[in-house]
């Protein structure tokens, strides 16, 4: 039980970064690179704003990442933590809804790499919004914990008081 929780995950960050430190010093240019002419940082972040709009599919990737930074992303770090309190469920029952989450996140990304880029990207983007629109709003209505996260479990609750109760 020594190498879980906080420090572990500190432990295992802190060995990423000092491996990809290694990988960048290790891997440099063959050659010299000359210093190349800046404009302001203005004008080159709109001549990349006007590039990726002019191609369809990074317009709509940017769209929806926005919209999903926006909107979606949310939840999980902000609102889910208030659901989970003022509806009485446990911790883990909050773990799960976020885990679940996260599980459909990577079975997306696995369809796409095993399928390839849909012919239409508007349209799946746009009914992938809306897929998770409804989720999101089974998960805000769902009265017990159960529903939220389709296991068998149940919310805790300690003696009618809405605060958290940890076990």
């Amino acid at each position: 039980m020594g190498l879980a929780g906080f420090a572990a995950a500190a432990g295992v960050n802190a060995v990423s970064f000092a491996a990809v430190l290694v990988v960048l010093i290790v891997v440099r240019p063959a050659h010299d690179v000359s210093p190349v002419q800046r404009k302001p940082v203005l004008t080159e972040a709109g001549e990349g704003v006007r590039v990726a709009m002019s191609h369809v599919v990074i317009r709509t990737s940017l769209l929806l990442t926005g919209m999903l930074a926006g909107l979606v992303i949310p939840v999980g770090s902000v609102l889910l933590p208030v659901l989970v309190r003022g509806r009485g469920w446990s911790p883990v029952s909050g773990g799960l809804v976020l885990g679940a989450q996260s599980l459909g996140g990577i079975a997306v990304a696995l369809l796409i790499s095993r399928r390839g880029v849909h012919r239409r990207p508007g349209f799946v983007a746009v009914l992938g919004l809306l897929l998770t629109v409804l989720a999101l709003e089974l998960l805000a209505f769902a009265p017990v914990s159960a529903m939220a996260i389709g296991s068998g479990g149940r919310p805790r609750r300690d003696a009618g008081r809405r605060d958290l109760v940890v076990h």
